[in-house]
């Protein structure tokens, strides 16, 4: 880190590290099958990590942030016009459990506690 990055920014790419290496450590210990991806359009709309296998689709943006915003939503709002079928998560740095439509919005340490139980 250094003076010119903001902590926020910093903390986020954290956020999105850990989610990962907990999501790919479950993923091989249950053997799910699933492949993680990585998801962006030519316009420059993305989501973090994209779960496809056997079990389905599965999508997951992660905040760090503590207040989602629809803006925050709009990767997976946009995957999911295109993927129907997915489940889409957003993991974020809240206190509490919310949704938005078909996506849940769910607590980091929630997540990172039961891996299993969303794989």
């Amino acid at each position: 880190m250094g003076p010119l990055d903001l902590v926020e920014e910093v903390e986020g790419i954290l956020y999105e590290t850990l989610f990962l290496q907990v999501l790919a450590a479950i993923n091989d210990y249950l053997k799910t099958g699933y492949k993680i991806y990585y998801w962006r359009t030519s316009s420059n709309t993305e989501v973090d990590f994209i779960l496809y296998g056997p079990n389905g689709l599965k999508a997951f943006e992660v905040k760090r942030k503590g207040k989602i915003s629809s803006k925050d939503l709009k990767g997976l709002n946009t995957f999911r016009t295109d993927y129907p079928e997915a489940e889409a998560y957003c993991i974020y740095g809240g206190q509490r459990e919310l949704s938005s439509g078909k996506i849940r919005i769910i607590l980091v340490k929630y997540a990172l506690k039961n891996m299993d139980k969303i794989l």
